[in-house]
């Protein structure tokens, strides 16, 4: 997706980007075979290449260092987080 294309007006905007980016992610994860994660492609508008599994790797990362940047801010602000940022921790995927 291009980035200067991205709807930016709204907190909703920016939550269904995200939601767009994990379905595409999660459709991915349920069809792929090994030698998909293993094809390289282009990426961005630069002359970058990189495997599919490198760019899985990169969201996952890219995305844990934005939620700590939120994390940080609301901990600045004053804002309460009552619950663990750890995973393991975590109901997701018990």
């Amino acid at each position: 997706m291009d980035v200067e294309k991205f709807p930016n007006s709204s907190l909703d905007d920016l939550f269904g980007i995200s939601q767009r980016a994990t379905d595409v992610y999660r459709e991915f994860f349920a069809n792929a075979k090994p030698e998909d994660w293993a094809e390289v492609i282009r990426v961005g508008a630069r002359e970058w290449k990189a495997s599919r599994r490198k760019m899985v790797a990169q969201a996952l990362t890219h995305s844990i260092r934005h939620w700590a940047q939120i994390s940080t801010y609301l901990r600045q602000q004053g804002l309460k987080q009552e619950w663990s940022h750890d995973l393991l921790m975590s109901e997701a995927m018990e």
